[in-house]
């Protein structure tokens, strides 16, 4: 008897250093509810923004960039990324940021429009991912999860893995009669894709298919038999896609090609802006604003705009009459802008904070000129 009072007390002992000893519900250190609403209102997964720009320097000799260069938001730690590239003509950031799809014709031992996975870990080449694919005229289009690339050639589009094997054609051309224009960009959850196909017939229209080739629409075809729509790009949320019109408008749109609105005139610097080739209208990564580069008069020089994506509240961030600010890319977090600016005299890669202020030259390379600022992911 004596034994089990004894255990009894030692129970109730342990008891009452972890919940009393009375009879209670048992509570959890956090109410499941709470748990649900955390999950449910942030990221699954967090990381500390980037603040590196990844840019080109131009050689005036070649008509390439010579060289890809990186620096931090602030101009610090500038560096060339790659020391063995030769001519860069194009590049683009793996989704993870730990590489990039760069062109090299050092690697490749000639000039073909060939692109190779290059390591930021390792800072060493990898292995040529468009060389199953001929006639390569743009750098390949990543899809959102990181497994597949949409890749322009001279016959059309084609859809591959990301290593270059399992080469799709979705949209096939006959350059007589027409040609894809990039860029191409993807739906967010990267079931579709939207480029601008030019016909000798209809003139540039935006098309969207199916990264399997099915559901080829021509989005645009209803606005005129014959126009120029080009340099479309899917919102964040996948619900609208932006494009520039020939007439130099932006105008945003359904999915299925409905719902056409026109949001913003833009006013041509003609040394920049081309509504067949330029850089289409950037989303802000939450899909509230757009972000572009627009005259404010006429033959005026461009200046880096930013509005609501219902068309209100044009701001000009730069305001420059005297130099051309153009090239304008967010950073991944929306707080800052990379653009490109002649204001020194030549052309270098600027960043400023997204409400314009706060200018910072990160190239610092009086003697060249720089092209194409990328912020790594």
């Amino acid at each position: 008897m004596r034994k089990i009072y004894v255990v009894m007390l030692m129970l109730c002992a342990l008891t009452v250093s972890l919940q009393g000893c009375r009879s209670h519900e048992i509570q959890t250190p956090f109410p499941t509810t709470t748990i649900i609403d955390n999950v449910l209102s942030t990221p699954t997964a967090t990381t500390t923004p980037t603040s590196q720009v990844a840019y080109g320097q131009w050689d005036e000799h070649y008509m390439r960039y010579d060289y890809l260069w990186f620096a931090n938001n602030d101009g610090s730690d500038r560096r060339v990324a790659f020391d063995w590239l030769g001519f860069t003509e194009g590049f683009t950031f793996l989704p993870d940021g730990s590489g990039m799809l760069v062109w090299s014709n050092e690697v490749l031992g000639g000039y073909f429009q060939q692109y190779i996975n290059a390591s930021l870990e390792t800072n060493l080449p990898g292995p040529c991912v468009t060389c199953s694919i001929e006639d390569v005229t743009y750098p390949p289009f990543i899809s959102p999860d990181g497994y597949k690339m949409a890749v322009i050639t001279k016959t059309g589009l084609h859809v591959a893995n990301l290593d270059g094997t399992d080469v799709q054609q979705i949209i096939p051309m006959d350059r007589r009669r027409g040609y894809c224009i990039g860029p191409v960009t993807w739906s967010p959850d990267g079931q579709f894709i939207s480029v601008a196909v030019f016909d000798i017939d209809t003139g540039t229209h935006i098309f969207r298919v199916r990264r399997d080739g099915s559901d080829l629409v021509n989005l645009t075809q209803a606005q005129g038999p014959y126009e120029d729509f080009a340099n479309p790009a899917w919102s964040p949320n996948g619900e609208l896609i932006v494009y520039v019109s020939g007439d130099h408008t932006i105008r945003i749109m359904a999915t299925d090609g409905t719902n056409v609105r026109n949001i913003a005139e833009i006013i041509p610097d003609t040394e920049v802006w081309d509504a067949a080739s330029g850089e289409p209208p950037h989303w802000s990564p939450n899909g509230s604003k757009l972000l572009f580069y627009s005259a404010v008069e006429p033959d005026g020089r461009a200046d880096i705009i930013v509005i609501n994506a219902d068309g209100t509240g044009w701001t000009n961030l730069t305001n420059t009459p005297d130099a051309r600010d153009w090239d304008p890319v967010w950073s991944p977090d929306g707080t800052q802008i990379a653009f490109l600016t002649d204001r020194d005299g030549n052309t270098e890669v600027y960043v400023m904070n997204a409400d314009g202020s706060n200018p910072v030259n990160i190239s610092q390379s009086p003697e060249t000129e720089e092209g194409s600022p990328l912020w790594r992911p």
